[in-house]
């Protein structure tokens, strides 16, 4: 072939063509291949060397179809720092895919400002795990480990780790805002009684605001919180009569017996008809008849009353 390059290895066959072997016992590095920019006047951005990966394209142009390239960020003696860029084309273009940019790690991002960065130009799924094990057992799982130091002991009210929801506000130039978190916490670190609690915050007013909070044995909604249910089917608190309910610190019960309606019968007469009034000519002499009429309105209102308690389940019917 033609040679283009200083040392240019030429094959036809699949086999290994470089190897490069080293039988050290020891645990020092070896073989190892260093590729060394020797400058005089080394500067941030400097490239220090490519590993590229190259083919021909459908119109028998070269092409390079990814490399591994190497750079300086900064030179300061002391506190160098390097730059390490995975690529690979796109649409025919190469680009820098996974950025180690000194100790922290960009995926699509040049500047990462995390130990992880990730960014992305599209909507829709960014990070996916997938879990392809063929049983019932969880899968695909996120852990999220706070810890203090290598041994050291959590201790009670330790924050453990939060996901934030993060957007930009309207202003003049758009500021960052944690509209939404979720957060972990530690309540009781005791050996075998542990209890936890999360949080899930939104901003209210302009004020990152715990509205709902789960315990070991505690839900919390924040104040002026209201809670909406569906306007169709409706949602149930408890599906069966024995699951049980109670309101300010009773004790809890099942679904209480059904109180049936007041039995009343005439031997002879009519008992007046209710009709939502009642009028008593003198309170401190009523007549017999403004009685009865008072005694008829109080059973038709209870027994509306006990009507309204049987529909939403409270009592049984």
């Amino acid at each position: 072939g033609t040679v283009t390059a200083q040392l240019h290895l030429f094959s036809t066959d699949t086999s290994d063509q470089v190897i490069i072997e080293n039988s050290d016992t020891g645990t020092d590095t070896a073989p190892d291949f260093v590729l060394y920019r020797n400058s005089a006047s080394p500067a941030a951005n400097d490239n220090l060397g490519n590993l590229e990966f190259r083919g021909e394209d459908s119109a028998g142009n070269t092409h390079n179809y990814a490399s591994i390239a190497a750079s300086i960020q900064t030179v300061t003696n002391g506190s160098e720092d390097g730059i390490l860029d995975i690529m690979s084309s796109a649409s025919g273009t190469l680009a820098s895919r996974i950025r180690l940019r000194n100790d922290k790690v960009g995926i699509g991002e040049s500047a990462p400002a995390f130990p992880l960065h990730l960014t992305t130009a599209t909507t829709g799924t960014a990070l996916n795990l997938e879990c392809s094990t063929n049983d019932a057992a969880s899968g695909a799982d996120i852990t999220l480990l706070r810890r203090r130091g290598a041994s050291g002991a959590g201790q009670d009210n330790d924050l453990l780790s939060t996901i934030w929801f993060r957007g930009k506000n309207d202003a003049g130039t758009p500021a960052q805002v944690d509209f939404c978190s979720i957060e972990g916490k530690v309540i009781d670190a005791s050996d075998g009684t542990e209890d936890g609690q999360i949080n899930f915050k939104v901003q209210d007013g302009g004020t990152l605001t715990t509205q709902f909070s789960i315990d070991a044995n505690l839900l919390t909604i924040g104040d002026a919180v209201n809670i909406v249910f569906s306007n169709s089917t409706g949602t149930k608190i408890g599906t069966n009569t024995n699951q049980k309910l109670a309101f300010w610190d009773s004790a809890p019960v099942d679904q209480p017996t059904a109180v049936a309606d007041l039995a009343h019968s005439t031997s002879s007469g009519t008992l007046p008809t209710p009709d939502g009034t009642v009028n008593i000519s003198n309170a401190a002499s009523p007549t017999n008849a403004e009685l009865l009429t008072y005694c008829v309105e109080l059973e038709a209102k209870l027994e509306a009353l006990l009507a309204r308690i049987r529909e939403t389940g409270l009592i049984a019917t």
